[in-house]
C-alpha cells in the first residue's frame, strides 16, 4: 500500500529547500553573533583596585603597595589604623633599595 510521503519524509529526502536554507543561514549568523557577544561579556575585566605587594612587619602589622587606577599607594597597616606613607603615579617604577632591616 503506497501512501503519500508526509512532510517530514519530504524534507529528509529533498532537503530543506530555499526557504529552509535561508532560515538555517540566518540562525547560524544569529548564533555566531550571540557567541561573540557572550565572549565579550565574559572577558575578564581589569581590576581598578589591586594589592601589588604586602610585607608583614610583625604581629598584625604590615606595609602594603596598593594600586588604584593610575596611582600607587604605600600603606602602613595596623589593627587600629591605615596610614598612607607615600603616593605616586603608577607609571613610575618604585625603586627597591637594599634594606638593612632598620626602619626610620
Amino acid at each position: 500500500m503506497g501512501s503519500a510521503p508526509n512532510a517530514v519524509e519530504q524534507v529528509v529526502h529533498r532537503g530543506p529547500g530555499p526557504r529552509g536554507a535561508a532560515l538555517k543561514n540566518l540562525a547560524n549568523r544569529l548564533f555566531a553573533a550571540l557567541r561573540r557577544r557572550i565572549r565579550v561579556l565574559a572577558a575578564p575585566r581589569a581590576r581598578a583596585l589591586r594589592i601589588e605587594q604586602s610585607i608583614a612587619l610583625g604581629e598584625r602589622r604590615s606595609v602594603v603597595v596598593l594600586q588604584w587606577e593610575d596611582r600607587r599607594y604605600l600603606l602602613g597597616v595596623t589593627p587600629q589604623a591605615v596610614q598612607v606613607l607615600d603616593a605616586r603615579a603608577a607609571s613610575r617604577e618604585m625603586v627597591q633599595e637594599p634594606c638593612d632591616g632598620v626602619l626610620a
